[in-house]
């Protein structure tokens, strides 16, 4: 997770997707990206790992920028807890994909992510 390449897999670190993820992103969010990194999941809750995630990121973020590096109160919980709320929303129809339309655009996301 932290280096991949440990273990002979050619993937980013975590740091570096996280960086990735943000230099993706239109240049005025980045500090405000920075400034708010969000780990979710039950791994977030192994001894140390927001610290280590902030400590990998801090070298790859601009000097000028803040880092900011949290996770939820329940990480564990936090994914289901987003989608209840997004399925309780009204416009839940005008905000959702539908399948023919993710479909349509598998490739354009296949080369998206491989390109990650």
């Amino acid at each position: 997770m932290f280096r991949p390449s440990d273990i002979g897999a050619p993937h980013a670190t975590l740091a570096e997707a996280v960086l990735q993820a943000v230099e993706r992103c239109p240049r005025e969010l980045h500090c405000l990206l920075y400034e708010t990194v969000l780990v979710t999941g039950g791994t977030s809750l192994f001894n140390n790992f927001v610290q280590r995630l902030q400590q990998d990121l801090r070298p790859l973020v601009p000097e000028e920028m803040n880092l900011n590096v949290t996770h939820m109160p329940d990480p564990k919980l936090a994914a289901w807890q987003g989608g209840n709320v997004l399925a309780k929303r009204n416009d839940l129809g005008n905000i959702c994909v539908t399948s023919k339309t993710m479909l349509s655009l598998e490739s354009r996301l296949n080369n998206f992510f491989i390109s990650l």
